[in-house]
């Protein structure tokens, strides 16, 4: 029987947070000097911590300890150090909160690899629950979820108020690509856990930024605005339709005219509402001026684009302002067999693009700056709706460049190698 000299240590990587267990990195090798260059390399690896007590550990102790021929021959075929190295760096998951599945009544989540799966209720006394439960030790402790929506907002802004919590809010596109790039067949709660333990422990981890409660607010009032907007328009109609014929009962076109009225009520209170919470907070204010100064861009339009890009960073570039409102290019080609048509990727904020479309419609034929632009990437071949997408895409650029700048409107600066004419576009 052959000794080995065995490592056994806790790891601590400057990307996790330790939790009330430390991880433990363990590998057995027959030769004790290599054993101590694989510990020396570890311990100089960027990213990876020793505490004093595993730092000062004789690490030349000679350990009895039975392996099989396989095993000893599996710890000499690859390089030991590498292994190790792999192995500490892929342990942060063990430091790392997991919760899976939110939805209208519950909450899925696990802690790293090794616990089991656990649920709390999604109420205010279960967020309670699930933060103690996540505070249990002393270091900080970093959460990571999936974006549900409004199922998860409450949870997230709970969490994130806790200043011993780091939260991230993942996006669910970018999950579910990674759990296809693990070959993950299945889909369940404890399988959505584990692949986003594995999706924090792999992929950098970004802080989630919330929104204010004023960008909230302003947010939920214009989608509901332009909800009743859309109701507006079907009951409108169906009361069009139904006033060609006599063959209409008086009490649905009455019952029709009422419940207009009340649509307009319901929308009147609910611009007081939006206006009022722009009102209060002076940076809304302030870009609120901005965006009226937007050619296209009336009071309504100013409301719907302002509830979306308040949920926008404050430190987001203009290509992620692009990117969030789903105008990015994508592009499908591949040799000399596969060449289809570029398209937007309509991966984004859907609202963003709705609220755009009217505006960059208006300035496109009555704008001298945005007509201008419009018309030469028409002589250039491309479509109308080609153009008018492209439209779009530079009046958020603009509207980013004016929030930036803190400046009104200028149409010198939205394409300025063409020549803008002076009059009004057709």
């Amino acid at each position: 029987m052959r000794h080995f000299a065995r490592i056994v240590f806790s790891t601590v990587a400057a990307n996790a947070i330790a939790f009330s267990r430390p991880a433990r990195a363990e590998f057995t090798d027959p030769h004790p000097e290599r054993a101590l260059m694989a510990f020396n390399a570890l311990k100089f690896s960027p990213g990876v911590q020793f505490s004093e007590a595993v730092q000062s550990r004789d690490v030349r102790t000679v350990l009895p300890t039975t392996l099989s021929s396989a095993e000893i021959r599996d710890a000499l075929d690859q390089d030991l150090i590498d292994r190790a190295v792999f192995s500490a760096r892929m342990a942060n998951a063990d430091f790392l909160q997991e919760i899976d599945d939110i939805t209208r009544d519950l909450i899925d989540g696990r802690i790293g690899k090794s616990e089991a799966e656990r649920r709390f209720p999604n109420t205010p006394s279960g967020h309670k629950e699930l933060q103690r439960y996540l505070t249990r030790a002393a270091a900080r402790v970093r959460v990571c979820l999936e974006s549900t929506g409004l199922y998860g907002l409450d949870v997230a802004l709970y969490l994130q108020a806790d200043s011993r919590l780091e939260v991230m809010v993942a996006n669910p596109r970018a999950v579910k690509d990674f759990a296809k790039a693990l070959l993950e067949r299945s889909k369940s709660d404890p399988i959505d856990a584990w692949v986003l333990a594995e999706y924090a422990a792999r992929m950098p981890f970004r802080a989630w930024q919330p929104p204010s409660s004023a960008a909230l607010s302003l947010t939920a009032l214009v989608r509901r605005l332009h909800a009743l907007t859309e109701t507006a328009t079907r009951e409108k109609n169906r009361l069009h339709a139904l006033s060609v014929t006599d063959t209409s009962l008086k009490i649905i076109l009455t019952e029709l005219k009422r419940s207009l009225q009340w649509i307009e009520r319901s929308q009147a209170r609910l611009t007081r509402a939006a206006r009022k919470v722009i009102a209060a907070e002076p940076r809304l204010e302030r870009r609120f001026r901005l965006l009226l100064s937007l050619p296209g861009v009336g009071e309504s339009s100013a409301l719907q684009l302002l509830g979306e890009l308040a949920l926008i960073p404050a430190d987001a570039e203009v290509r992620q302002w692009v990117a969030y409102a789903g105008l990015d290019p994508c592009e499908c080609s591949s040799g000399s067999s596969l060449r289809k048509r570029p398209r937007i990727s309509k991966v984004g904020n859907r609202h963003l693009r709705r609220a755009l479309y009217m505006p960059a419609l208006t300035a496109a034929h009555h704008d001298p700056a945005f007509g201008s632009y419009y018309r030469h990437l028409q002589q250039r071949g491309k479509c109308k709706m080609v153009a008018l997408v492209a439209v779009m895409r530079k009046l958020l650029h603009a509207a980013f460049g004016m929030f930036k700048h803190d400046a009104l409107f200028d149409g010198a600066r939205v394409c300025p190698s063409l020549a803008v004419p002076t009059g009004v576009a057709a």
